[in-house]
């Protein structure tokens, strides 16, 4: 049993710069994912502050009241 807690312990000391750069980019890659998920849905209608869907049409009539007076 000692001696699986030193080859733990041995290998976690081991971890090298580019086993760091690796989780690094992943992370980096899934943060980028959500982020351009997020904005890919609010491209096609969701809306945050509702919560649900919005229809193509009814998208930017709070812009077009703003822009014609």
């Amino acid at each position: 049993m000692a001696s699986i807690r030193a080859t733990i312990l041995q290998a976690s000391k081991e971890m090298t710069m580019q086993q760091i750069f690796a989780v690094l980019g992943y992370m980096s890659a899934l943060l980028a994912f959500a982020i351009g998920a997020g904005l890919i849905a609010r491209c096609f209608g969701w809306d945050a502050e509702l919560n649900k869907w919005i229809h193509p049409t009814r998208q930017f009539n709070g812009w077009r009241k703003f822009w014609s007076e």
